[in-house]
């Protein structure tokens, strides 16, 4: 057998957008190196992308980033509709919502607003922490693929030198448009729809009050609490890459949409124009949409439609791509591993799209419909599963149960199934410390799967943590769950003993008193097993760990 190719870099990064950045902390939370590369010689400015959802702040939550993302952001606020002519009376408000009901299962139940330069800026500082800054004026311009590395050619944009890395997985982030998605061959199912383009600038305005937001010239203050905006503008039959390239075309098409002449155009920040993505006939598309994720050791994540979805599903992209990359890395998994990041967010994002298109048919076939800004609902994402996934199981599931039939993106009520988000349980109690109270989103983590085992009256708790004990213990952490005054094993060797003492745990996960469970929660915060016997354990890491996916 050859020597092992030595390697500059494990994993090589092209593109530190949202979904770059987010993949970089995913894995160096996971203890793997990585070099990330954008061919922007500064960092991308503007607000963009907007809207955190709630199951993305969970992703956030995990990986350490929720506190300064919830510092620097603000929440939604009414959108008022102007007369015309005139554009100072206001006719009607429209509520945009973002929000469900708060429970102990969701703790996160709103959408928050930050625009995407500053989550981005938090995102670097974090990385950072790790010693890894991203590398600007680097673009990838080529990479060839080998059966154990990738050889990538990488450009210095300032004096166009090139460089050759080596490394183990190379992933681009780099957009729709980007070099690793074309040099793959991957495309997207749709077309341009160029009737309908947006205008979308970041700019200074003075002349409205910074609680004034209208449509369809929509502008809102951005977080900054300064005369800054953010505007998105509907520009059909107006060339609109004049209005892009010419601050007084800017002026005039600002004034002429909301009929006001006292309103000053300042400093443009950041101007570009939309040309929103559809998907043909309002169905699910289908496998021609995206034909794969990736091929052999390089993968794409990110870079989807608006509608409040783009952003946040890229971000998510790149967290199930992450963690499976990761153990795949380490050697703890097979390679097999990594083909369930395609089998796993094709459908949901597939469905995605179809709902950002109906979205946006609705918001420019009328801008007063209060349908077209509800984001609540599947929109908050927390529905997402992956029922269908290869890597998954469920043994409490009853014959004639079909767990794979429902709408990937927003699975609501019933019992949790395994492939379901991981819900939060409050009100833990530690054994050891009594004085201290956790929740189960305070001991997941994105380096290792979780364990929950309820066994209210104690049996069959040892076959369950001897088969437990056949796999890399340092990839997993074990937690018992006891019920409130419920006895606890004097010998039981795992990482953390819990009461319930509230019930959420025992209520969120469906676990009665009559018996064992396991529960096995990802690192990316999602139920990958309910497992009532140690030949289900087995069979779900053997899975995981092994080449029987």
């Amino acid at each position: 057998m050859p020597p092992a190719t030595s390697v500059s870099t494990p994993v090589l990064i092209a593109g530190a957008g949202p979904a770059g950045l987010a993949l970089a902390l995913t894995l160096l939370k996971n203890g793997i190196s990585v070099r990330i590369l954008d061919k922007n010689l500064e960092y991308h400015v503007g607000q963009r992308a907007i809207g955190t959802s709630p199951r993305t702040q969970e992703v956030w939550n995990l990986l350490g980033v929720l506190p300064d993302i919830k510092a620097a952001s603000t929440t939604p606020k009414p959108v008022s509709v102007y007369k015309l002519p005139g554009g100072r009376e206001v006719v009607k408000e429209v509520t945009i919502k973002m929000e469900t009901e708060p429970t102990p299962a969701i703790p996160y139940w709103h959408t928050v607003i930050l625009g995407q330069e500053h989550t981005e800026t938090i995102l670097r500082s974090h990385l950072a922490k790790h010693g890894c800054d991203v590398e600007l004026g680097a673009e990838l311009i080529s990479f060839e693929q080998h059966p154990d590395h990738v050889t990538a050619q990488v450009r210095k944009v300032q004096d166009g030198s090139t460089e050759t890395v080596t490394c183990h997985w190379l992933v681009g982030t780099d957009g729709a448009k980007g070099i690793v998605r074309k040099l793959l061959g991957l495309t997207f199912w749709g077309e341009t729809r160029e009737e309908h383009q947006q205008l979308l600038v970041d700019l200074h305005l003075k002349g409205l009050n910074r609680e004034v937001r209208g449509f369809y010239l929509f502008i809102r203050p951005t977080e900054y609490n300064d005369d800054s905006f953010n505007m998105i503008g509907s520009a059909n039959g107006l060339d609109i890459t004049k209005i892009v390239e010419d601050p007084k075309e800017l002026t005039a098409f600002v004034r002429a949409s909301t009929d006001r002449d006292d309103i000053e155009i300042g400093k443009i920040k950041w101007i570009s124009q939309y040309r929103p993505v559809q998907t043909g006939d309002g169905k699910i598309p289908n496998i021609r949409m995206v034909n794969k994720f990736g091929k052999g050791r390089v993968f794409v994540a990110g870079d989807f439609p608006a509608g409040g979805q783009g952003m946040n599903s890229s971000i998510q992209d790149s967290f199930n791509l992450g963690w499976k990359l990761a153990l795949v890395e380490k050697g703890l998994a097979s390679p097999y591993l990594m083909s369930t990041y395609n089998d796993e967010r094709l459908p949901v994002i597939a469905k995605m799209l179809n709902i950002s298109t109906d979205l946006f048919d609705r918001a420019i076939a009328d801008t007063a419909d209060e349908s077209a800004w509800d984001r609540s609902g599947q929109l908050l994402q927390l529905g997402i599963h992956y029922r269908w996934s290869p890597i998954v199981i469920d043994e409490r599931a009853e014959a004639g149960d079909d767990l794979k039939s429902a709408n990937p993106y927003g699975v609501t009520g019933g019992a949790v199934r395994a492939g379901d988000r991981a819900p939060d349980a409050p009100g833990l109690r530690g054994i050891e410390d009594l004085d201290a109270t956790t929740s189960l989103f305070r001991v997941f983590g994105p380096s290792y799967h979780t364990a929950l085992i309820f066994a209210p009256r104690g049996e069959a708790l040892e076959s369950l943590l001897a088969a437990l004990k056949r796999y890399p213990m340092k990839a997993l952490r074990i937690a018992l769950i006891v019920p409130k005054d419920g006895a606890v094993p004097s010998t039981v060797n795992v990482d953390l003993i819990l009461s319930d003492e509230e019930g959420h745990a025992y209520t969120g996960y469906g676990v009665g008193n009559d018996g064992a469970m396991m529960v096995i929660v990802r690192p990316d915060g999602v139920i990958g097993g309910f497992l009532q016997s140690a030949e289900g354990v087995g069979r779900y890491f053997d899975r995981l760990f092994g080449t029987s996916i």
